[in-house]
């Protein structure tokens, strides 16, 4: 109702007002500093729970005439505004003299996206702004933040980057949330895989050793794409060759850049992570290039055939030496058998023998 909308508002400039208030107050209180989170979260937590009742949700469940984005297009733009606006006012207050410099440098590269995080959880604002217009707000958020990247990196000098890179992860993140809602599922997977290196490539320039968070995070969501969403499905199925290659090739090609780029660098997990990351898309690639060619040639029933053989062969190879013990042990542990098994199980997984007729 009117009545709600009018009471959402005053409820979020009375503490959108406050969070400022105390912003500024606490700068010669700094023992009550802490006090900040307190309307800062009960402003996400207010916006959160209004799309319980009035959010965009319920243009999908028919009842769009109680909503108050509906009757309103712009509320979402506002409250991104208002988060920006404190976000900024956080930076400027460590940028001040004030205590804890790193907490509110933290408070300020996170607050403005993690508004936008609840919004497009809750009111699905791209049903009424439409996806580009939505998507362009991230992009705006992320110029925001790399502008404050730049006053950090000025204010600070060369030997500390660590309130920079908050601003450099939080831009980074915008980034990737508006190729989200406006790539195809190849171009967001190689997307995703061209920030990943960027990530890479800037801590290497700067020395951002935070960059690690995002890149380890970066290579489980290209991981969780290639296999689950949308994953080996849309690679043997819907995807075109230029797609699978585009999207695994480029995952590939992505991950032994980064390694390149940290080379000589004490990075372990960001290391680690992406070389097991590229030795499994690599074998996943060749396994889906194999398939796409037996594919084209003798047909996914026939390729059946071929697997349930192989299994046969593992019990009683017709070499002599496969006979042997020492050659069986080795082929056990080696990288063959490996593969061996990754393309028989990807055989049966696309078409099962139970599935002949």
């Amino acid at each position: 109702s009117g009545a709600g909308d009018a009471e959402f508002w005053l409820v979020l400039i009375a503490l959108a007002g406050l969070s400022a208030a105390v912003i500024v107050w606490s700068l010669r209180a700094t023992a009550l500093q802490d006090l900040a989170l307190i309307p800062l979260g009960s402003l996400v937590a207010a916006i959160g729970l209004q799309s319980g009742w009035s959010g965009a949700r319920f243009v999908i469940d028919g009842a769009g005439e109680t909503s108050i984005d509906v009757r309103f297009p712009l509320a979402a733009t506002i409250i991104v505004a208002i988060a920006m606006a404190l976000s900024a006012l956080a930076a400027w207050r460590s940028l001040s003299k004030g205590g804890a410099p790193v907490i509110w440098a933290l408070v300020a590269a996170m607050f403005a996206p993690l508004v936008a995080m609840v919004l497009e959880m809750g009111w699905v604002p791209a049903n009424i702004l439409g996806v580009y217009p939505w998507a362009l707000h991230a992009a705006v958020m992320a110029a925001f933040m790399v502008f404050w990247a730049e006053r950090f990196a000025r204010a600070d000098g060369p030997d500390d980057r660590l309130r920079m890179s908050f601003f450099v992860l939080s831009a980074l993140a915008s980034i990737s949330f508006a190729l989200v809602m406006i790539l195809s599922s190849a171009a967001l997977t190689v997307a995703l895989a061209v920030i990943v290196v960027a990530a890479a490539a800037l801590d290497r320039k700067f020395d951002l050793y935070p960059m690690t968070i995002f890149i380890a995070a970066g290579v489980v969501t290209l991981g969780y794409r290639l296999v689950a969403d949308p994953g080996l499905g849309w690679a043997t199925g819907s995807a075109s060759i230029f797609e699978l290659v585009m999207a695994y090739g480029g995952v590939l090609a992505a991950m032994i850049a980064g390694l390149w780029l940290l080379r000589g660098k004490v990075r372990q997990t960001a290391t680690v992570m992406m070389d097991s990351a590229a030795w499994s898309v690599g074998g996943i690639f060749v396994s889906l290039i194999l398939f796409r060619i037996i594919d084209a040639s003798v047909g996914a029933k026939a390729m059946t055939l071929i697997g349930a053989w192989g299994f046969t062969r593992q019990f009683g190879s017709p070499w002599p030496w496969h006979r042997s013990s020492v050659w069986k042990s080795t082929a056990r542990v080696g990288c063959g058998k490996c593969a061996r098994y990754s393309v028989r199980f990807l055989l049966w997984s696309v078409c099962p023998p139970w599935q002949l007729h």
